[in-house]
């Protein structure tokens, strides 16, 4: 088979992957997700501050009335501007959701092969992998029935990491043992031995790409891949580790100053209710979402909740995939069948001992087997119940197990006894997994309600709060409205004369006139970072202050004899403007010392 031919191959493949990933999106009719509602707000949210030149967008004025809401400070967003761009320039939100998260399952394909072809030196692993880790049915149920769409969004970013980890610890030979081949060797040219690392950036950038797409993503990272790290460091701590391991965290507390600093700031200074959830409510909401481990091994099961008279009722089938297991299933029969002496046997042992001890912590978070409602680890399962959902790590037992899976394989072709059975595996466990990603979202098409109109009817009926987390803690959305109605803002005291009001974004603009010390009730969130401006005559000016603790909206203490006018507007800290900047600098900086140290690399080579 010519080269040509195998490139056409792979590519049909990936084209079939991209098609079964995207058929629930390929439909005007847009379908109903659990949280799909919150995020299309976020996306509008995004748009709108982008109209009402806020960049980059913090706070967010289409949800509750428009009262103003950190969702842009506390979730953060970076990819979601994609599609608020779209929006602005005229298409609907949920077109332009729908033309971003085809071209994203799109991307998360290709992207996927990439990395798993790189790590196993196999463009036929990368295949197989990349088809199984895109259409396993976790990832789709964030995408579809759930609707997660920054969950999925960190999702996208694993294979990345878990190619710069090995990358970072690798030696000199690929996972099978054998010489990795470079682009220069395959090219004729000699690869120079001071070849540049790139494993510290790839970590960089892919945690970077988790931080900034979901923070709950980003613990859970930390959690999945510390173990599989430990051990890492227990084979190779060579010093060029450790420093490569320290420019990854530099790098990436630089890319991701722009999203961590005014969430930490807000996390530090503003009271949220998000702050206020008990560590017996988040253990006993992880104790009630952790899986029945049977349900882990369905088979074709469909990708809608089990009906009120199961079980599991309200419950998504979360399956590992049979195509994955077996895929898995090949490192530990092949470590069985081949020869021990071999050299390919002791370093296919090696590098899978990490995936498989992150995998096996996984998948026991995961289940109801880890005990969540241990009284005694109370002070432990406090903290991982902060993932809210336990089911959440079961990306990383896919991720673990695919890993394994490519291994395995890799020894099953490089073996010369069992190497003619390598292209029959291939495909039974590639048509296997096509198809279990083919009945996984056309079960989903099958059983999916169809999505309200967004614009017409989800914005005028929904606050876009889903959860409230990040209102000012206390505050009760529901005596809100009954107190201040909408459109009942601004509310003054009496002897306090306001006119000419209006509102733009995070911004009021009116003029007061007071007879007698008044306040003046905004329709803004009492949030840190906003200030008060004023062009007045009298003797005294005017203070910010909030509400009761039930309602926490701004108000504006009009002294006695003030005449003026009044701009209250939500000022960006120079701190958040500064990290934001530091982002974007390093991100430049990386990129062009990047090309920079590959072109002279390349121009040592062909020299040599």
């Amino acid at each position: 088979m010519t080269e040509r031919q195998k490139r056409i191959i792979v590519a049909v493949i990936l084209l079939a992957t991209i098609v079964i990933a995207n058929i629930p999106l390929l439909s005007r009719t847009a379908l109903w997700g659990a949280d799909f509602d919150y995020h299309l707000f976020r996306i509008k949210g995004i748009a709108d501050g982008l109209e009402n030149g806020q960049f980059p967008v913090r706070m967010q004025t289409v949800q509750l009335h428009g009262y103003g809401y950190p969702n842009s400070v506390m979730y953060p967003d970076a990819l979601l501007y994609i599609p608020a761009v779209l929006n602005v320039l005229g298409l609907s939100v949920v077109h332009a959701y729908q033309v971003f998260a085809v071209a994203f399952n799109a991307l998360s394909v290709l992207v996927a092969y990439v990395c798993f072809k790189r790590i196993f030196s196999s463009r036929k692993i990368g295949i197989l992998a990349g088809t199984l880790w895109s259409l396993s049915a976790y990832r789709l149920s964030d995408v579809y029935p759930r609707g997660a769409v920054a969950e999925w969004l960190a999702i996208f970013f694993f294979p990345v990491l878990a190619l710069g980890v090995y990358e970072v610890f690798r030696p000199d030979t690929g996972a099978s043992g054998a010489k990795r081949p470079s682009r220069a060797a395959q090219t004729g040219r000699r690869r120079s031995a001071d070849a540049p690392n790139w494993g510290w950036l790839l970590c960089a950038a892919a945690a970077t790409g988790i931080i900034n797409s979901h923070v709950l993503s980003t613990e859970m990272t930390v959690i999945a891949f510390a173990p599989a790290i430990i051990v890492l460091l227990v084979y190779n701590h060579a010093l060029r580790v450790w420093l490569r391991l320290l420019a990854a965290g530099v790098g990436t507390l630089l890319l991701s100053a722009g999203f961590l600093v005014p969430f930490l700031d807000y996390t530090l200074h503003a009271d949220l209710a998000v702050f206020s959830i008990s560590a017996a409510d988040k253990v006993a909401l992880a104790t009630g979402k952790a899986l029945e481990p049977g349900r882990m091994f369905l088979l074709f099961s469909p990708m809608t909740q089990f009906p009120e008279s199961s079980a599991f009722s309200g419950q998504l089938p979360y399956s590992l995939g049979w195509a994955t297991m077996g895929f898995a299933f090949l490192w530990f029969v092949l470590l069985t069948l081949v020869r021990r002496h071999d050299g390919t046997f002791r370093t296919t042992l090696r590098w899978g001992v990490p995936p498989l001890v992150a995998g096996m912590f996984c998948a026991w978070l995961t289940t109801t087997f880890f005990p969540w409602s241990s009284e005694r680890l109370r002070p432990i399962t406090a903290i991982l119940a902060t993932v809210q959902f336990p089911a959440r790590f079961t990306s990383f037992v896919v991720l673990a197990m695919i890993l394994l899976g490519g291994l395995g394989f890799r020894l099953l072709a490089a073996d010369g006894q069992f190497a003619r059975y390598a292209n029959i595996v291939f495909a039974v466990l590639l048509v296997f997994g096509l198809a279990e990603g083919g009945v996984t979202v056309s079960t989903y098409m099958t059983n999916a309600k169809a999505l309200a109109p967004f614009e017409q009817v989800t914005m005028a009926e929904n606050n876009g709060l889903a959860g409230a987390e990040y209102l000012p803690k206390g505050t009760d959305v529901a005596t809100l409205e009954e107190r201040y109605p909408a459109g009942s803002l601004p509310k003054a005291d009496d002897g306090v004369t306001v006119t000419d009001f209006s509102k733009t974004g995070t911004t009021v603009t009116f003029a007061a006139a007071a007879r007698r010390d008044g306040e003046v009730v905004l329709p803004l969130l009492a949030y840190p970072h906003y200030v008060v401006e004023t062009q007045y005559t009298g003797s005294a000016d005017c203070t910010l202050t909030r509400t009761d603790s039930a309602t926490n909206l701004l108000a504006v203490k009009v002294p006695r004899g003030f005449d003026g006018t009044v701009r209250v507007r939500f000022r960006e800290p120079l701190a958040w403007k500064l990290a934001f900047a530091c982002s974007w600098i390093s991100a430049i900086g990386m990129a062009v010392g990047g090309v920079i140290v590959r072109r002279r690399h390349r121009t040592r080579a062909y020299g040599e």
